[in-house]
């Protein structure tokens, strides 16, 4: 990001963002190696991927 937006400053392009993990226990994310991985992700409302929310509240509702 830093190569692609040279002008910009690394706080600039932090954004907090939010998963639920409701059929998968968070620990196993993140101490994999290979963290979100899309071969554990089931069909969601826009098909097969990995979301996230800006909100909090909304990935409330997929917790583990």
């Amino acid at each position: 990001m830093l190569k692609m937006y040279p002008k910009k400053k690394p706080n600039e392009m932090i954004r907090h963002l939010f998963h639920g993990t409701k059929g998968t226990d968070p620990k196993l994310i993140y101490e994999s190696k290979y963290g979100l991985d899309i071969r554990f992700a089931r069909s969601g409302l826009y098909g097969e991927g990995i979301y996230f929310a800006e909100h909090s509240s909304y990935s409330h509702q997929y917790a583990h």
